[in-house]
């Protein structure tokens, strides 16, 4: 019997061993399906996902933020600084030969120059095949210069701006005039319509 006990003590042992084994085992099972565990789990894994988007869209829209506020379209805002600058030593009458409203215009110089825009009013008195003076520059160039300025005799300007996908069009009127490019600016990588890559000057 003395030599029984032993084996009897052993199996007892691992029988009580296994069974605590399993109540373990039983008891982390619990635990990760209880619903609060589980809620726990998926809001962490939801902030850690939240915080990677949140880095990413700041890596990404920081370059494209500085690029657009400092960078695109850029050159209707310098050529204005330019002339404010030109003002100060000369009497500068400038037109500008772009879509109404491209320059922040006397909103930046704050100074008493004479200053031409093509206008683009809208149809308030109902005129038939109405078009604003901006339209009808763009249908004809050339013509519109030579009712300015031969048939109505108005003044030359002493600085033409205007953007750079425009040049073709003028250019005669530009060299048979005495205008001499004075200056270019930088506008936009990405051009479009009636808006260049850059801003063009040109000087009597």
């Amino acid at each position: 019997m003395t030599k029984e006990t032993p084996v009897l003590d052993v199996l007892q042992e691992e029988t009580s061993s296994v069974s605590g084994e399993g109540d373990v085992s039983s008891l982390k099972k619990e635990i990760e399906e209880d619903p609060v565990v589980v809620q726990q789990k998926k809001h962490k894994s939801n902030l850690t996902k939240a915080k990677v988007i949140v880095m990413v869209l700041i890596l990404t829209n920081i370059p494209a933020a500085l690029y657009f506020c400092l960078i695109h379209q850029r050159g209707t805002v310098v050529v204005m600084k330019y002339l404010y600058d030109q003002s100060t030593e000369q009497n500068s009458d400038i037109l500008f030969l772009m879509p109404c409203h491209s320059t922040p215009y006397y909103s930046y110089i704050h100074k008493d120059i004479d200053m031409r825009f093509l206008t683009c009013e809208p149809n308030l008195k109902n005129i038939e095949g109405y078009q604003n003076e901006a339209e009808i520059f763009y249908e004809d160039q050339t013509a519109w210069l030579k009712e300015e300025f031969h048939v109505k005799k108005r003044p030359l300007p002493s600085h033409i701006v205007y953007f750079n996908v425009l040049h073709d069009e003028i250019k005669d009127f530009l060299s048979q005039n005495g205008y001499k490019k004075c200056n270019s600016f930088f506008h936009s990588h990405l051009p479009e319509g009636r808006a260049g890559s850059h801003v063009l000057m040109h000087q009597k």
